[in-house]
């Protein structure tokens, strides 16, 4: 059997993520930052069916199913040579957690993301788009198939594109990353390849020998395998990075099928090795979670860095390239025993992918044609009301300029560009010129983040005056800063739909206006999200059960938030956080 490429389309279950607010964060304290992204609330339920289209790439001993509608991901991994599980659908064996659903949740740093197959991440883990459609193609050259993904993102303006290729004879899938950055501003960047895995009691994370550092700390370094090395043997969330291994191979191992997902690279070329699990005590929460059918998830994953701490600095004109191969494993024996491949790859380079396939960057796009024509007549329209914030990653400062000559709508949208681009003396003589509600937000995020001049922001905002859910929880966090709490009460009264941010903000407030109690009771009278690596709620409950004389910890786990070391300091929120100080410019 050649290998070939053909179209799959698949219906699933689909539950909808609820948009948080049609508003950018533009100054939000976050590892990560949005701009000019949105991010979401807790799926809908219950579901909705909806048919995706997946390319397939097939030969006579393995196929992968890749989804370019979420993210370009690998959604199903399949060895043909490997013996079908009781109870499972063939041909042989899934080596990827292949979702049955698609179900987002809150995890950073959309706050919707999705359990399944290898998702690539670029320039940040986890990507901004790996729930959005990106740009796709597929063709057979000779006797080999591939499928291309990628696209330029927004933020930044860079460019990326994976090949996944399959020859006839190859047990393995072939993967090549290819990135560029055809900007004019050098580009902060990471890059991993993160593969999901069922997670059960006797998953074992097959991975060489090595010293290892902790997942978020740049100076707790243990050594692997120490004292385990399946899920079962594990207490707690954890995640490793493997710092000065030389073998080829990672990967994990389900005894309770026999069978497992195996990854070979050169660790010259790719020298990131990380494993993730919730542990025992996390699996069945966060599978019900993620999932419908509650299967345990876990997670192995390559690099370009040997840890999530490091980046590189992508210079403009600058291009990058990786090579790696994901493949079955019968046996432990497997891993250590597997030579790394070397298949004849035909393809040229591949064309690189712009931002055509996004819906919101279509009128700047067409902006951009109308400037370069010089032709105010096709200047598209634009409402500062949509979610089509004007991108970063494209160079639109002469074209936003020109348009606001024409259209007193592109003054918002040159104001806004500019102060996501750090030009915040420019942004603010910009926003000074503009009347709508939205202008005057951004003008009066530009007076309390740049100006330090609360005042004077509030002022803008009382201007603006939207009901907005996301400008409102801007508002409240202002008014926090400068003490106005009775003015906060009449903000959060406004919301006709009371979400965990609204909830979080009422609790802040009880405490700030010297009724801790009633704080309290509504941190333990509601039924919470489960956040990742977010303490908001924490926060609140530590210093309520101080104001009432009451020990801070332990802090309880129905708040949904990751567990504290007791006394350990409070790590603030990110995206939708309650600011304890105004926080520096981000840089």
């Amino acid at each position: 059997m050649s290998a070939r490429v053909y179209e799959y389309p698949i219906t699933l279950p689909t539950h909808r993520s609820v948009l948080a607010s049609q508003l950018s964060p533009l100054f939000e304290v976050a590892k990560v930052p949005l701009y000019p992204y949105t991010f979401f609330l807790e799926p809908q339920q219950p579901p909705t069916l909806q048919t995706y289209k997946f390319w397939a790439l097939e030969n006579a001993h393995i196929r992968a199913l890749v989804a370019p509608d979420f993210g370009g991901r690998v959604y199903s991994l399949r060895d043909k040579h490997l013996k079908t599980p009781a109870g499972h659908a063939g041909p042989g064996a899934e080596l990827l957690y292949d979702n049955r659903s698609v179900k987002p949740y809150t995890i950073e740093p959309r706050m919707s993301w999705i359990s399944a197959g290898i998702e690539f991440n670029f320039p940040v883990a986890h990507s901004h788009t790996s729930m959005e459609r990106v740009g796709s193609r597929a063709y057979e050259l000779g006797d080999r198939a591939y499928v291309e993904v990628g696209e330029t993102e927004r933020r930044l303006g860079l460019t990326w594109v994976v090949r996944l290729s399959l020859g006839p004879d190859d047990r393995f899938l072939t993967q090549e990353t290819f990135l560029h950055n055809p900007s004019v501003r050098p580009g902060k960047w990471h890059l991993w390849s993160n593969a999901g895995v069922e997670g059960w009691a006797d998953t074992e994370f097959m991975y060489p020998p090595a010293n290892v550092v902790v997942h978020g700390s740049r100076d707790e370094k243990n050594v692997w395998p120490g004292n385990w090395s399946k899920i079962g043997d594990r207490e707690g969330m954890l995640g490793l990075f493997w710092l000065d291994q030389q073998a080829l191979y990672f990967g994990a191992f389900q005894h309770r099928y026999g069978h497992g997902l195996m990854h070979l690279a050169d660790p010259a070329v790719v020298p990131g090795m990380k494993l993730w699990t919730f542990g025992k005590e996390g699996t069945e929460e966060w599978a019900h979670l993620l999932s419908d059918d509650n299967r345990g998830y876990a997670e192995v994953q390559s690099g370009a860095f040997k840890t999530q701490e490091e980046f590189g600095n992508m210079k403009p004109g600058e291009s990058a390239y990786f090579i790696e191969f994901w493949r079955g494993a019968a046996s432990v024996k497997d891993y250590h025993d597997a030579p790394l491949p070397h298949p004849h790859l035909s393809a040229p380079p591949p064309r690189w992918f712009g931002m055509e396939h996004i819906p919101e960057a279509q009128v700047w796009l067409h902006l951009l044609a109308a400037h370069r024509e010089n032709a105010p007549s096709r200047i598209p329209l634009y409402d500062p009301a949509g979610t089509d914030w004007p991108p970063t990653g494209l160079e639109l400062e002469a074209a936003l300029r020109w348009a606001a000559e024409h259209r007193k709508s592109y003054r918002t949208a040159l104001g806004t560009w500019l102060a996501a681009r750090g030009d915040y003396k420019s942004a603010c003589a910009a926003l000074d010129e503009t009347a709508d509600p939205f202008g005057k937000r951004v003008r009066g995020l530009m007076a309390w983040r740049y100006e330090r001049d609360l005042k004077s922001a509030r002022k803008y905002f009382e201007q603006a005056a939207f009901t907005e859910p996301g400008f409102q929880l801007d508002y409240d966090a202002l008014l926090a800063h400068l003490g106005c709490h009775a003015d906060r009460a009449a903000v959060l009264a406004k919301f006709e739909r009371k979400d965990y941010r609204v909830l979080e903000r009422e609790a802040d407030l009880l405490v700030a206006t010297g009724k801790p109690q009633d704080a309290l009771k509504i941190l333990s009278g509601n039924k919470w999200p489960r956040q990742h690596e977010r303490f908001i709620r924490s926060d609140i409950w530590r210093r309520a059960r101080a104001a009432v004389g009451e020990a801070a910890d332990p802090v309880p786990e129905d708040l949904g938030e990751d567990k504290l070391t007791a006394g350990a300091p409070t790590p603030h929120g990110t995206l939708d956080g309650i600011l304890r100080k105004i926080p520096e410019l981000p840089t």
